[in-house]
């Protein structure tokens, strides 16, 4: 197992970049799911798309900054 203590600040971005373009894709997904719902009457109660937009945000800025570290 790899202990965070010991990855450089790089890795550490560029590891929270990929985790949070995983979780834009998931959300995404979900996102779309909802939108083609059976149901209209029970929309949900999870923000997807503030979640999706969120961790693009995110994921670009770890990148970004994974870039420059």
């Amino acid at each position: 197992m790899i202990d965070p203590i010991d990855l450089t600040p790089a890795q550490l971005l560029w590891t929270l970049a990929a985790a949070f373009a995983a979780l834009t894709a998931l959300a995404a997904w979900r996102d779309h799911a909802r939108i083609k719902r059976r149901d209209l009457d029970r929309p949900g109660w999870v923000p997807w798309t503030g979640i999706t937009l969120l961790a693009l945000l995110l994921a670009v800025v770890c990148a970004g900054l994974g870039v420059m570290v």
